[in-house]
Formats: structure tokens, C-alpha cells, sequence
């Protein structure tokens, strides 16, 4: 999903799970990756490989849509 939504091959499921390694590096068994081996990621995996090509990520909790306000000029930074 994380090479679609880039529209290109910048992560290969090596890289992924590395992540996975840094996120949980003391885990048998890595809460942010499917143990099925299926290539699904939790969203700090993808956060944080997004990170790594300098594309900031901000979580949005969905209980907290009332405090959203989409006027708000940093939701839209321009660099």
C-alpha cells in the first residue's frame, strides 16, 4: 500500500520489517506486522518509513473529529 500510495517501488518488505525490528527490536513475535507474513504493517511502520523520505505524517485519532477544524493553515503547509 505505502509503494501505491507513492506511486513507486521505494520500499521492499526487507526495509518494512526492518522497521518492524526498530519498532519492537526485543519481540519474538513483532506487534506491527501480521504474523501471517501477509505484508501488512501497522501505521507506525508506514509513519515511520514515510519519515525516512522526509514526508511528515500526522496521526489523526477519528474519536477527536470534533476537535478537527479544517481551517487551520498548518493542516496545509506549504515548504
Amino acid at each position: 500500500a505505502i509503494n501505491s500510495l507513492l506511486q513507486t517501488k521505494k520500499f521492499t518488505q526487507k526495509q518494512l520489517d526492518n522497521i518492524c525490528k526498530e519498532l519492537a527490536p526485543d519481540k519474538i513475535i513483532n506487534p506491527h506486522k501480521s504474523i501471517l507474513q501477509t505484508g501488512n504493517y501497522d501505521a507506525n511502520v508506514l509513519i515511520m518509513a514515510l519519515n525516512k523520505i522526509n514526508i511528515d505524517v500526522q496521526w489523526f485519532d477519528a474519536r477527536k473529529v470534533n476537535e478537527l477544524d479544517l481551517n487551520d493553515k498548518k493542516l496545509i503547509e506549504s515548504q
